[in-house]
């Protein structure tokens, strides 16, 4: 098949009655011969810009520059990314819309890995430390502030076939957030992720259920919410389907159509809307919505 140059989505509002109203250019993605995303364009109900960004790459595949946009002209700011000779990211810079700038630097020392950040002034504005074992893994993550106060850490633990065990997250101070266990099947698919309190208690369980090709089918979330994927005989989802427990109703699904090509051809969307208390006592929930978007192809020659 030929090489992807742009994406296109049309967008549409679907009513009660099935019918389709407000069509308009949703999104809009464009890559490069290399297959390599270069624009990446979203766009409002009334045509104006959301977001956007653009991309650079070298020969070598490694991004060089990230820019983001406010409008079609005007850059909220770029980023810039330099890699030592094996390839490894070393140093970003990003200049904001008012002329300000934030570099960043990554310095390996043996295991540990030193993520400094800086102003234009060369004024401290963050650190991370990440330390690895041996075998490469990552044992440990700590987020500074610029007073060098701990603002976020992760503890990593692995089995002994190298899959992560338990995460703990500590929040400012290293206050104690949660510790999240993992258990595989026979595969190395996560089969359970259970969330621990400080004193021990079980918070919640996910359970992630798989067919016989690994791909998983289910996921459900405590007593509270249960997702659903469905797949055609090439393994793309066709259906994705989001169940409330305590009510026993779906509240978001997506189904997807494909081309000959195997490439996304359309995608009708339903969100019930969030649930929220207007006073005690008294619920109300945000307007559902349920909307179709086409997609349109251009390919290189």
């Amino acid at each position: 098949m030929k090489k992807i140059k742009s994406i296109t989505g049309y967008t549409s509002l679907i009513a009660d009655d099935g019918t389709e109203f407000n069509p308009y250019k949703s999104s809009y993605r464009e890559f490069n011969p290399a297959e390599e995303l270069i624009k990446d364009i979203t766009f409002t109900t009334e045509g104006e810009i959301e977001t956007a960004s653009g991309y650079r790459f070298d020969e070598s595949g490694h991004l060089t520059e990230e820019l983001h946009y406010l409008n079609d002209t005007e850059v909220a700011e770029k980023l810039t990314f330099k890699y030592t000779p094996d390839g490894e990211l070393k140093e970003t810079e990003t200049t904001y819309s008012d002329g300000s700038k934030s570099i960043q630097t990554r310095i390996r020392h043996g295991h540990e890995l030193f993520i400094k950040t800086f102003d234009e002034d060369n004024q401290s504005e963050g650190e991370e430390i990440q330390r690895f074992d041996s075998k490469g893994n990552l044992l440990e993550r700590v987020v500074f502030d610029e007073d060098k106060t701990i603002q976020q850490k992760f503890v990593y633990e692995y089995d002994e076939k190298g899959l992560v065990k338990s995460i703990t997250e500590f929040g400012e101070k290293e206050t104690f957030i949660i510790k999240k266990n993992f258990v595989y099947n026979a595969a190395g698919d996560p089969v359970k992720e259970l969330h621990y309190s400080e004193r021990g208690t079980l918070v919640i369980t996910i359970v992630s259920e798989y067919n016989d090709r690994g791909t998983l089918v289910l996921q459900r979330s405590g007593n509270s919410l249960l997702t659903q994927l469905s797949y055609n005989e090439k393994d793309q989802i066709v259906r994705e389907e989001t169940i409330d427990l305590s009510g026993d109703t779906v509240v978001a699904f997506k189904i997807h159509t494909y081309n000959e090509n195997g490439l996304t051809e359309e995608t009708i969307s339903y969100d019930m809307g969030q649930a929220f208390q207007l006073e005690p006592g008294l619920y109300a929930r945000s307007t559902s919505q349920r909307f179709k978007t086409s997609y349109s192809y251009e390919f290189y020659e």
